[in-house]
C-alpha cells in the first residue's frame, strides 16, 4: 500500500551544520500516537527539538504524519553519516551524559511513553528514491 507522508515545519530539528554532513543511513521512527494526544505531542516535539540543540545533537531530525496508508501515526527521520558515531559519542545519551542532561532526557521518554501507544523503528542504507530523503 502506497504512503503519503506530510513533512510538519515545526517538527523539524535541523542544527546549523548538518546539511552539509554526508547522509548514508536514515533511522526511521514510527509511533502511533495515544488518540486526543495532538497537542501534547505537538509541544513534546518542541522540547526535544530543545534538548536537542541543548546537547549539541548535530544530526537533523525530520517529523511527517502520515496523511495517506496507516494513518494515525507519525514518522520522525534521523539523517547520519556513521553507525559507530550516531549511536556513540555523537549519540543522544552520551552527548546528555557530557552535559549532565541525562536525567532530562530520561523525562522527555516517560512523556513520549505517556503519548505513544506502539513504537517501531528501523535504521535503512541511503535510498535516495524516497521522497524523504534529502536531496544532495
Amino acid at each position: 500500500m502506497a504512503e503519503v507522508w506530510e513533512e510538519i515545519s515545526d517538527w523539524v530539528c535541523r542544527p546549523e551544520g548538518s546539511d552539509e554532513e554526508e547522509v548514508r543511513f536514515a533511522h526511521v521512527e514510527e509511533m502511533w500516537l495515544k488518540p486526543g494526544t495532538d497537542e501534547a505531542w505537538n509541544e513534546l516535539v518542541k522540547e526535544f527539538c530543545a534538548f536537542f540543540e541543548e546537547i549539541g545533537f548535530s544530526y537533523q531530525v525530520v517529523g511527517h504524519r502520515v496523511r495517506i496508508g496507516g494513518t494515525g501515526r507519525v514518522v520522525f527521520v534521523s539523517f547520519f553519516d556513521d553507525k559507530g558515531a550516531y549511536y556513540g559519542a555523537r549519540g543522544i545519551e552520551a552527548l546528555a551524559e557530557g552535559k549532565g542532561a541525562i536525567g532530562r532526557w530520561y523525562q522527555l521518554l516517560g512523556k513520549f511513553g505517556e503519548l505513544v501507544d506502539r513504537y517501531e523503528y528501523r535504521d535503512v542504507e541511503m535510498e535516495p528514491d524516497l521522497t524523504y530523503w534529502p536531496s544532495s
